[in-house]
C-alpha cells in the first residue's frame, strides 16, 4: 500500500509542480479552480504519505490548510503561485522524507545538489550587481544580467543579490558536509562537493548579502561551539579564528581602501537596520488587524507597496522569517510551521549526536546545517512561504528527516549505512 502511495504521489508531484508554481501558464478562466483543486489533493497526498510520522503530517495538515485558509479570507492579496509554490512543496517533503525511502539516499542527494547550483547559475547571470568591491567594474560588466521577468521579481526583472545569496546558503553547508570522510561515493565525489562549496563561498562573496554573510557567520559559530569530539583547545582556537575574521576584513579595509572603510562605517550605513525597523512595525500593524488568518501569502508585498511612498523601492517581504510566516498564515499557521522546525532540528541533531561517523550521517548533517543556515538568514532577512527557490528549502528538510532515520537505525545495527 505505502509504495504504491509513494509512487503514486512522486507522479503526481511531478505532474502538478509545474503549473502549481507557474499558474500563469493556466487558462485565466480556470487559474484558481485549477490550482485550488490540485493544491488540496497534494494536500492530502502529503498528510497520508506522512500517516506515520503523527506529529509532521499534523504539522503539515495544519500549515497547508491555513494557507488555503488565509488565500479564501484575503483573495486579493494572496498570491497563487506562493499557495501552489507552498503545497508543492509540502508534498515534495513527503515524498522525500517517506516515499523515497526506496531510492538511494546518494542519488536523492545528487538530485538535490544539481538542482541547487542549477538554481544558483540562473539566478548568478540573472543578478543585476549594481555596486562590487571584489571585482573591477569591467569583470562585473562581462556578467550576463538576464532580465528573467518572472512574476514576484522586482520590476526591473532582476534577481535581488539577497535572493542569491541565500540560494547559495542551499549549497554550502551539505556540500562541505558531502566533502568529509566517510565518502558517499568514492574520493571523487568528496572532491567534487568540496569545489561545489567554494565555487558557492565565492558566489557568496559577490552577492555582498549581509543578511547571508551572517548566517555562515552564526552557524560557523555555532558548528565550533557544538563539535563535542574535538578538544577543547581546538574549539578555542576555532572560534577565536571565527570571531577575529570579521576584525581581521576591516582592518584590511581600513588599509588598503580607507575611503571605502570611511564610507562602510559613516551612520548613514545605519539607514539599512532603521529602514528595516519600519518595514517590521508595518507589518506588526497588519498583523494586529488580522492575526489568525494573516494577510494571505506574499500580501505583504502588495498592502505595503499601497501604504508606503517608496519611489522606486519595492518591498517584497517583511525582513523576517518568522514575521513573514505569521503575515502569511496567521497564527495556527506559524505555530504548526514552528512545530515543523522543531521536528526537523531535532531528527538531525540525534542524528549529528548518537549515530556513528558514516557517509548517511555526513547527509543529515549537512542538511541540518543547511536547514539551521536558511533560517538564520530570516533573522534579518526573509524566505517568503512559496517561491520558487523555497522549493530546496522542502527538499532540503525531507532529505535530512530521512537521513537521519537511516543514520538512526544504522547505529541500532538495522542497517549499513555505508550502502
Amino acid at each position: 500500500m505505502f509504495p504504491r502511495l509513494g509512487r503514486a504521489a512522486t507522479i503526481w508531484l511531478c505532474a502538478t509542480a509545474p503549473f502549481l508554481t507557474f499558474p500563469t501558464v493556466l487558462p485565466d478562466p480556470v487559474r484558481t479552480s485549477i490550482v485550488a483543486a490540485v493544491g488540496v489533493i497534494s494536500l492530502f497526498c502529503a498528510v497520508a504519505l506522512l500517516r506515520e510520522e503523527r506529529l509532521l503530517a499534523a504539522a503539515v495538515g495544519v500549515l497547508g490548510g491555513a494557507a488555503l485558509t488565509a488565500w479564501a479570507m484575503h483573495p486579493a492579496t494572496t498570491s497563487l503561485s506562493h499557495v501552489g509554490g507552498l503545497l508543492t512543496g509540502l508534498l515534495l517533503f513527503a515524498v522525500v522524507a517517506r516515499a523515497a525511502h526506496g531510492i538511494p539516499l546518494v542519488v536523492i542527494t545528487i538530485m538535490y545538489l544539481l538542482l541547487g547550483t542549477a538554481s544558483v547559475m540562473i539566478a548568478l547571470v540573472a543578478t543585476r550587481f549594481t555596486y562590487q568591491k571584489f571585482l573591477p567594474q569591467a569583470a562585473t560588466d562581462l556578467l550576463p544580467q538576464w532580465r528573467l521577468g518572472l512574476p514576484g521579481l522586482p520590476a526591473d526583472g532582476f534577481v535581488n543579490p539577497n535572493a542569491l545569496g541565500v540560494t547559495v546558503l542551499f549549497i554550502i553547508p551539505i556540500a562541505l558536509s558531502l566533502s568529509q570522510r566517510p565518502s558517499l561515493s568514492g574520493g571523487a565525489f568528496r572532491v567534487a562537493a568540496g569545489a561545489l562549496s567554494m565555487l558557492a563561498l565565492g558566489v557568496l562573496a559577490l552577492t555582498q548579502s549581509r543578511a547571508s554573510w551572517l548566517a555562515v557567520f552564526l552557524l560557523a559559530v555555532g558548528v565550533t561551539i557544538c563539535s563535542l569530539h574535538w578538544s577543547r583547545s581546538r574549539r578555542v582556537v576555532t572560534l577565536f579564528l571565527i570571531m577575529a575574521a570579521p576584525i581581521i576584513l576591516l582592518a584590511s579595509l581600513h588599509y588598503y581602501d580607507p575611503d571605502q572603510y570611511a564610507r562602510l562605517m559613516t551612520p548613514k550605513r545605519m539607514t539599512s537596520v532603521w529602514r528595516r525597523v519600519e518595514i517590521l512595525s508595518a507589518a506588526w500593524a497588519m498583523l494586529a488587524e488580522s492575526p489568525w488568518t494573516g494577510v494571505g501569502l506574499n500580501g505583504f508585498r502588495r498592502l505595503y507597496l499601497s501604504s508606503e511612498d517608496l519611489g522606486s523601492a519595492e518591498i517584497s517581504h517583511a525582513h523576517n522569517t518568522a514575521v513573514q510566516i505569521l503575515l502569511d498564515v496567521g497564527i495556527p499557521g506559524f505555530l504548526a510551521y514552528l512545530v515543523f522546525f522543531i521536528v526537523v532540528t531535532r531528527r538531525g541533531l540525534l542524528a549529528w549526536l548518537q549515530a556513528p561517523p558514516s557517509a548517511v550521517r555526513n547527509i543529515a548533517v549537512g542538511g541540518l546545517l543547511t536547514w539551521l543556515c536558511v533560517h538564520l538568514f530570516g533573522l534579518t532577512d526573509a524566505l517568503a512561504l512559496g517561491s520558487r527557490v523555497g522549493t530546496l528549502q522542502w527538499w532540503i528538510a525531507g532529505l535530512t528527516v530521512t537521513a537521519a532515520r537511516s543514520a538512526r537505525l544504522s547505529a541500532a545495527g538495522y542497517l549499513d549505512a555505508n550502502n
